[in-house]
């Protein structure tokens, strides 16, 4: 056995020296080939289809599109949804102090009566601006807030209004942190001056960039290689780009659902319109006359139509009686009607442009009963579609939670370190952020899937139950829990072990009972 010991040790002995001796391989050791090659090779193509656009242009669309009534009630509902709210007294954000402040310590005790003396403030400050700021960021990716802090006093205001509306600020980042914002703001005589703010004067909410949004950036041009460089403060300063919008991905399915809705409206207003059309026997009419005849029924055609317009803007009521007189020559009949050859036959039809409706709104995650649109409430409520509504919400709820919860942490740190002197680690917080999470789709989703292992332990248990009073023999029972119950095998032999060695106990505990 010592012979043994001593060849295996020296086998495992000679592969540590070989991997010490051998490095392993760097990147350094790579073809230069495939250098020279990749600046073509990688990337995607960008055309047509995938079109590169300014920032101006992507937050006019995203502008637009927030004024669409179906869009801007589903943004809103996103956002009751992810924060819900107090039923009577509205209140969303509730600062309480830490869990691990529950021990007595002296300096838990101090940090729980500054956290408990300070939250009331801090909840009416965040209270009142956390809508429109959740509101712009799943609308433009970006929200701020302007914080007004005072030596002593902490955090005395903040707004979150039209003068912060997101396209008239530009974020500026180091490695993906924010570093400070430039503030576009117009007089009423469209004097534009640039204002330069720090990170003590406003907050960013940052939704999380999923997916990548072809855009043109000027940091492309000027630094052209932002990731060679290792130290953080020396990564170059560039400007954030757009992205992170929940309207990122409706957009093409947004702006097909305009085309169709606009051509359906129009078609709608053109069917209203009564067309007809006359035709006219002019044979027998002299020469001399005939354009005379055509020029005045048209001057009397439209005569008619001026009176009623003038009538429908409050001149002469339309029931007075209007005459006009037709000449006729010999017994024939001049004027014949044809009626409107502009009708359509076919009923227009709305499958089409509720398509696309139904595409951006999936990309939400909403149903369209949920937006206005209660024809469909079968869909949406009904049948157990509302569960599936909830999760997909949640999804989204998860990710505006996590966004807003960034900027608001940062609120209550500036807050304590301008008012106690005393600045406070994300590691090492005192307080915590807590949502009324009712009525949100998160909680529902969280108590339904609580609700459904209630109810499935509770028919386990019955069952268990009735496996002891059957008085079978471990392995049998063994058998029954994992393959008739689903359990796992070592769960089931546990199981298993523990109804016998139940049923042993009670049995000694009650011998009279054995017959």
């Amino acid at each position: 056995m010592s012979r043994v010991g001593k060849y295996l040790t020296n086998i495992w002995s000679e592969n540590r020296l070989q991997q010490s001796i051998q490095p392993t391989a760097d990147i350094k050791d790579i073809d230069s080939t495939y250098r020279n090659y990749e600046p073509y090779s990688l990337g995607v193509y960008y055309g047509e289809d995938l079109v590169r656009r300014d920032r101006k242009s992507i937050y006019t669309e995203y502008k637009m599109m927030m004024q669409d009534p179906t869009i801007h009630a589903g943004l809103n509902l996103l956002v009751t949804a992810s924060l819900g709210g107090h039923e009577s007294r509205g209140e969303v954000v509730f600062i309480r102090p830490s869990d691990k402040l529950k021990n007595e310590g002296i300096r838990a005790k101090r940090l729980r009566k500054m956290v408990d003396d300070e939250a009331e403030h801090l909840q009416g400050l965040i209270n009142n601006i956390i809508f429109p700021l959740a509101r712009n960021g799943v609308g433009y990716g970006d929200s701020y807030m302007r914080v007004y802090p005072k030596q002593g006093l902490g955090i005395v205001h903040a707004i979150c209004d039209e003068k912060l509306d997101p396209p008239l600020i530009q974020a500026f980042e180091q490695a993906g942190r924010t570093v400070g914002y430039h503030v576009l703001e117009i007089s009423d005589f469209e004097i534009r001056s640039i204002s330069e703010l720090n990170r003590h004067q406003m907050l960013r909410m940052k939704m999380p960039r999923i997916t990548p949004l072809p855009q043109f950036r000027i940091d492309h041009v000027l630094h052209q290689q932002l990731l060679t460089e290792d130290d953080i403060n020396k990564v170059p300063i560039i400007p954030a780009p757009v992205g992170g919008s929940f309207l990122q991905a409706v957009a093409p399915a947004w702006r097909d659902w305009i085309l169709s809705f606009s051509a359906l409206n129009s078609q709608q207003i053109a069917d209203s319109v009564n067309n007809q059309f006359l035709s006219m026997d002019l044979s027998s009419m002299p020469e001399a006359n005939r354009e005379k005849y055509k020029k005045g029924l048209q001057a009397s055609l439209l005569a008619l139509h001026e009176k009623t317009r003038k009538a429908l803007g409050g001149g002469e009521p339309l029931w007075a009686t209007n005459y006009t007189f037709l000449p006729t020559w010999g017994e024939k009949q001049i004027l014949s009607s044809l009626g409107d050859l502009t009708k359509r036959t076919a009923p227009l039809s709305m499958e089409l442009a509720l398509t696309h409706l139904k595409r951006g709104m999936g990309a939400l995650g909403l149903d369209l009963s949920l937006v206005g649109w209660m024809e469909m409430i079968s869909g949406g409520l009904g049948d157990g579609g509302a569960f599936h509504t909830s999760a997909q919400v949640a999804q989204q709820s998860a990710l505006i939670r996590q966004s807003i919860t960034e900027p608001l942490i940062d609120f209550c740190i500036m807050h304590l370190a301008y008012k106690y002197g005393e600045v406070f680690k994300r590691g090492d917080l005192p307080f915590k952020i807590e949502f009324y999470s009712d009525i949100t789709a998160s909680a529902t989703e969280a108590l339904n899937n609580q609700q459904t292992r209630a109810g499935t332990t509770s028919i386990q248990l019955g069952a268990l139950q009735q496996l002891k009073e059957l008085d079978m023999d471990e392995e049998a029972n063994e058998i029954f829990i994992a393959d008739r119950l689903g359990f796992d095998d070592n769960q089931a032999k546990k199981i298993a072990s523990s109804l016998a060695k139940s049923k042993a106990k009670e049995s000694n505990e009650n011998p009279d009972d054995e017959v």
